[in-house]
């Protein structure tokens, strides 16, 4: 991929070929997330760390499809999306505003590499994406902070 953003200190950010941008993501916001939070990059860089990072905008930015939702919460269900092989939890109503954007990196021997990009807040991966902890440190504790986030969120269905 050609497009590149750059740290204030110069470490370039690359998306990676299989760059997951959700659709309220653009090119502006993220040169001004990345710009902004160049500091944490760029310390996430020199110390060879995976980083997710959310960036709060001045004002609001799009909307976030994963809202609170607690346990017991009435109109839950539970969804495949697209290809993925697990269960997504759900609920019908409006997504809800939101003034931030979060975004991941990876290090790379001379860059950092953007993986994914959203509109709202960090969350954990799906219970479901099981794959998804085989490399954290502690995987059932990662597993835990899954279930915990996921349990008392869902994705709103429009």
């Amino acid at each position: 991929m050609d497009k590149q953003y750059l740290t204030n200190n110069g470490i370039v950010v690359t998306p990676s070929r299989k760059f997951h941008e959700h659709s309220q993501v653009t090119d502006s916001l993220l040169k001004v997330a990345i710009s902004s939070e160049s500091n944490v990059i760029e310390d996430a860089y020199k110390k060879g760390e995976k980083v997710a990072i959310t960036h709060s905008f001045p004002m609001i930015v799009g909307v976030t499809h994963c809202v609170p939702c607690p346990p017991h919460t009435p109109g839950v269900y539970f969804k495949r999306r697209g290809d993925r092989p697990y269960l997504s939890r759900m609920v019908k109503g409006k997504p809800i505003d939101t003034n931030q954007l979060t975004f991941v990196l990876y290090p790379q021997t001379d860059r950092m590499t953007l993986i994914t990009a959203w509109v709202g807040g960090q969350s954990c991966p799906e219970v479901g994406n099981i794959n998804r902890f085989e490399d954290e440190e502690n995987p059932v504790e990662k597993l835990k902070e899954s279930v915990d986030f996921w349990m008392n969120h869902a994705l709103v269905e429009e």
